[in-house]
């Protein structure tokens, strides 16, 4: 918990202190951003249906042209499926994660107020804490690793500090931990922003 708390108020820092260092205008911004979504697993995980997702966190945003933007993000987010089959039965696998995604974002801007944007990038996550079914812990040995990674493709609109994106997190690491079984993440999200 220690580390993680730890890569929080570094990133935190980091976005806080290059703004306080006088770059300027426009260069260096950040952001706060919550949504919910729809999540799932894939690999030898089989008639899941989706799970609810929601997800908050902070984004910074560099601009290197009145277009192409780095959006480096840190969020909490909540993956897996519903109604998993395992063994026997069926669980809800729940997956809670400390997520980081870098994005490369070209954005359209229409006029001075409003603009749409395309985003696609690498996230790699840490899982937190979970359960899948009754007093069993997601990442315990045999379950679930705890490191995932994938990419996220998304698009949206901005209208002035707000903005409303739509966007799709393709696990690519096999999460199982157990060498019989693969298993991989999937989230189709809505997320609303606001840029201070």
């Amino acid at each position: 918990m220690k580390r993680i708390f730890s890569v929080v108020v570094l990133f935190l820092g980091l976005v806080f202190g290059a703004n306080a260092q006088g770059l300027e205008a426009g260069n260096l911004s950040f952001g706060a951003r919550a949504g919910v979504g729809l999540a799932n697993m894939g690999g030898d995980v089989k008639n899941s249906d989706n799970l609810f997702n929601f997800h908050v966190g902070v984004v910074g945003d560099y601009a290197f042209t009145n277009n192409f933007y780095l959006e480096p993000g840190l969020y909490f987010t909540r993956k897996g499926c519903a109604n998993a089959e395992s063994h026997s039965s069926s669980s809800n696998v729940n997956l809670y994660y400390l997520e980081v995604p870098v994005l490369a974002s070209y954005r359209f801007n229409i006029n001075d107020a409003f603009g749409i944007n395309v985003q696609a990038g690498p996230y790699a996550a840490i899982g937190l804490f979970g359960e899948c079914g009754d007093d069993v812990k997601s990442f315990d040995k045999d379950i679930y690793k705890r490191f995932d990674g994938g990419l996220r493709f998304a698009a949206g609109a901005q209208f002035s500090a707000f903005s409303a994106t739509v966007g799709y997190d393709l696990g690519l690491t096999d999460i199982s931990d157990n060498s019989y079984v693969k298993a991989t993440t999937s989230l189709i999200s809505f997320t609303l922003g606001y840029d201070f």
